[in-house]
């Protein structure tokens, strides 16, 4: 009895690819954080040092980018509105003759597109709504950052250069532009406590207890922790 050689190569080769398709179903996805935070909790610099110890990508300013390119806009047109949609509310006909009402459209799909996307390849985002836009995400650890308005105002003029006082002016109007744009967005209150799994204040907590925090609880979620602070 003759042996076709290339019929049984096929056949193992056809077994291992079987055998890598059922581990790949049992390994866990990536971890996904979604983070929510009033101005001047320094939000990306948490969120930078959170996903590399995660081993997942940031998705902050990165994720307006993306979603520039999957609208086929520029990223300076996507600036003016994102995290604002709720201001384009009064200028209705101004903003309609400037098509800026179908590029809010536009930012709306992609956004929620992209951020579901990053909800089943991993990584940290920060804001946008996404706390809300993955709320069914069973490997989504949703976070909330917030701080009292003094401690707020202090990081941000150091941040830019500006007086305390002006700064704690700014942080109230971009926290309100916020609240609003998910609200918008979501139907959903930024405030509200039972819309997160971890509610952290970074008045009373240092850098470091709030990692470990955030890792704990990551380890509750259904997913691979895939950097250092795995184990």
């Amino acid at each position: 009895m003759t042996i076709d050689s290339q019929a049984v190569i096929q056949a193992l080769i056809k077994m291992e690819l079987l055998e890598e398709a059922a581990r790949q179903r049992e390994k866990p996805p990536p971890c996904v954080i979604a983070i929510s935070r009033e101005t001047g909790v320094c939000g990306r610099t948490f969120g930078k040092k959170l996903a590399k110890t995660l081993g997942v990508p940031l998705y902050d300013r990165e994720l307006l980018n993306a979603i520039a390119e999957a609208s086929g806009v520029d990223p300076i047109d996507l600036e003016s509105l994102d995290e604002r949609l709720s201001g384009l509310r009064p200028n209705w006909l101004e903003n309609l003759i400037a098509r800026k009402s179908l590029l809010a459209q536009s930012y709306r799909k992609n956004l929620i597109n992209t951020v579901l996307g990053i909800g089943q390849s991993g990584g940290v985002i920060v804001g946008r709504g996404a706390t809300f836009l993955l709320q069914d995400c069973p490997q989504c650890l949703r976070l909330r950052i917030v701080g009292s308005v003094d401690l707020r105002a202090r990081n941000y003029a150091h941040v830019h250069d500006l007086e305390v006082g002006e700064a704690r002016q700014k942080i109230l109007e971009m926290d309100k532009e916020r609240g609003g744009f998910v609200r918008e967005l979501t139907g959903r209150d930024p405030h509200d406590a039972h819309g997160y799994d971890l509610v952290l204040n970074v008045d009373g907590l240092s850098e470091a207890a709030r990692l470990d925090l955030i890792l704990r609880a990551s380890k509750d979620k259904p997913c691979a922790i895939t950097g250092p602070g795995e184990g």
